[in-house]
């Protein structure tokens, strides 16, 4: 190692470096001193030893790491030293020399106490005059349910302070959907949307501000309809709709048909022979009459009413009717009777 390499700038990495012999010695043991003392134990040094070459690295080189370093080789025939010395200069904490010399003077100049503006004083008012008023002078005539606009221009269009009003007869226009109103860049209307009787009258319209006022007329007389609106207004459908509104006649009474009693057309075949057991049974007849409600159809089996089972399939349509048995048993022998019956008959 070089004996003393001086001052050293605080902050910057520091890289140690020196050549041992022997490089083959698996028992050889390097440390690092400072000032007599084993190096601290910390991120910032890194040690290195390889193949006879050995080294230490400050990462960053504080005041505290000023002093002398020595790298011990040591074996079992001996030990060997080298040192180095170097000292490192502590930086300021506190910089209190700017690090943007051109924008102090920009600061001071925007953080300086401002001069107060000059005050201007205030325009002399112009007392509202119109320059179109909303009325010609003359009488304007309309019809109830005609729509009205009225329209005035007054000056000086850019005051903020000038108020305007409507009257009617010499009374605030009252509040409706019907009357519409708008005042914008000197320009003021109201739009009536469909006139009544009671709205002819004198309308006024008064602007004013600090300095004066001014007033605009306009006379208007509404003509009434009837207020009951008599005439059809479809006269071709009167006449329908007094057909449609006639009570209806009673439809015509149809005596009703002489019933008859119940008949077997087709009957069941007398004798079935060569069943056997798990076969399907099909029994089928005719009968009449076909539309009559009431009849009621039974089957009997030896004298007695068919038990209900899941084996049994009934069906009566249209004076069809049949008896069906999913599969036959021996228990299902005997004689099968069809009984049709109504008020008239059996």
């Amino acid at each position: 190692l070089p004996g003393d390499i001086g001052e050293v700038e605080e902050g910057e990495p520091l890289h140690l470096e020196c050549q041992i012999v022997p490089v083959s010695d698996n028992t050889l043991q390097i440390y690092w001193l400072k000032d007599g003392k084993p190096i601290p134990t910390g991120h910032r040094f890194r040690t290195f030893h390889d193949f006879g070459f050995v080294s230490l690295d400050i990462l960053d080189v504080y005041a505290e790491d000023s002093g002398t370093y020595t790298c011990v080789a040591k074996n079992a025939l001996g030990q060997a030293e080298s040192t180095i010395t170097f000292t490192c200069r502590a930086k300021e904490r506190i910089l209190g020399q700017t690090q943007h010399p051109s924008s102090v003077a920009r600061i001071q100049e925007i953080e300086a106490p401002k001069a107060a503006p000059e005050e201007i004083p205030d325009a002399a008012k112009e007392a509202p005059r119109f320059i179109k008023h909303i009325g010609t002078g003359e009488m304007m005539y309309v019809t109830e349910g005609d729509s009205v606009y009225l329209e005035a221009r007054v000056s000086p269009a850019d005051d903020n302070s000038l108020t305007y009003e409507w009257l009617l007869n010499g009374k605030p226009l009252m509040k409706a959907h019907r009357f519409v109103l708008s005042h914008d860049f000197g320009f003021i209307a109201l739009n009536i949307l469909y006139m009544y009787p009671e709205d002819s009258g004198t309308y006024t319209l008064v602007i004013k501000n600090a300095a004066g006022e001014a007033q605009s007329v306009a006379d208007i007389d509404c003509a009434a309809k009837g207020s009951m609106i008599t005439e059809s207004f479809h006269p071709n459908s009167v006449q329908r709709i007094r057909e449609l509104e006639m009570p209806l006649q009673p439809p015509d009474e149809r005596p009703e048909a002489p019933r008859m009693a119940p008949q077997i057309v087709r009957p069941l075949p007398p004798q079935l022979d060569s069943i056997h057991e798990s076969q399907t049974l099909h029994l089928e007849a005719q009968i009449l009459p076909v539309d009559d409600n009431q009849l009621k159809v039974e089957w009997l089996h030896n004298g007695y009413p068919l038990k209900a089972g899941s084996r049994y399939r009934l069906m009566n349509d249209f004076g069809f009717v049949s008896l069906d048995i999913d599969y036959v048993i021996p228990e299902d022998t005997g004689t099968y009777t069809l009984v049709v019956t109504n008020p008239e008959g059996c």
